[in-house]
């Protein structure tokens, strides 16, 4: 994500909901920063001047967390999203969550799914091509790839591991 606000030319802040569960912090953190139309982050850090700065993108993590310990805190981030005018992207796990089908009807809804194990061989191909690195066979990335649930970091890290080991 941060590759992607950079490429678009923003400002990521980033906040994880399961520390801002509640309506209060989830109003004091969101509203200032949603109604900013230039990033305050990159005037202080980067020091441009304002026709130079970056605009703000704030990302909120684990949101099918809030409202965990307050009933008040999905209402308060809905609200926000109404008024905001700057991009919040939200990340969640449990999308099928009834909690989280509220939002839904006030945002654009991306479904991501684990990548295939075909998939996954293909792009340890290019890493092990560019890494000098020699791939282990289908069977045995298939092992992998079931051993760490189709998560292409796990693979990648097991990979890696079972090469450094083997040299």
């Amino acid at each position: 994500m941060r590759l992607l606000a950079a490429l678009l030319g923003f400002d990521m802040l980033e906040m994880n909901a399961s520390d801002t569960r509640n309506k209060a912090s989830i109003e004091q953190m969101l509203t200032d920063l949603s109604q900013q139309a230039l990033s305050i982050r990159s005037a202080l850090i980067h020091k441009t001047s304002p026709a130079k700065e970056k605009k703000t993108l704030i990302l909120m993590d684990e949101v099918d967390g809030v409202g965990a310990g307050d009933r008040g805190g999905l209402s308060a981030l809905l609200l926000i999203l109404k008024k905001t005018r700057v991009p919040i992207v939200l990340i969640c796990n449990e999308r099928g969550d009834r909690r989280i089908q509220s939002l839904l009807n006030h945002s654009y809804d991306v479904k991501f799914t684990r990548p295939t194990s075909k998939e996954i061989y293909k792009r340890v191909l290019m890493i092990a091509q560019k890494e000098r690195f020699t791939v282990p066979s289908q069977q045995q990335l298939d092992q992998i790839c079931e051993s760490a649930g189709y998560d292409i970091r796990s693979v990648i890290n097991s990979l890696q591991l079972l090469c450094s080991s083997s040299n």
